[in-house]
């Protein structure tokens, strides 16, 4: 966030939109791909939100998630786990 805001001092938006969308879940899923979902999906949106937070003196985040987080998809279920989280 220091090499961003010596490029764009007056940065006034962030947008979070990095995804992994790997098959997974709890009947086949393992803890790796569930870490990496949640580091992807949580953890860094979270990370950025604060160093964005602690700069800017105005501004807006966005944080885009997925409109499947409404379904019911088993087969991709740490995904869409994490992006409920977001």
């Amino acid at each position: 966030m220091d090499a961003v805001w010596e490029t764009f001092p007056q940065l006034a938006g962030l947008i979070n939109n990095a995804s992994l969308f790997e098959r997974g879940g709890l009947g086949d899923g393992d803890y790796t791909l569930l870490r990496r979902c949640l580091a992807i999906h949580v953890e860094a949106p979270v990370m950025l939100m604060q160093a964005f937070a602690r700069r800017a003196r105005q501004g807006a985040v966005i944080n885009m998630v997925d409109t499947a987080i409404s379904k019911e998809q088993h087969s991709y279920g740490f995904y869409l786990l994490s992006k409920k989280a977001l």
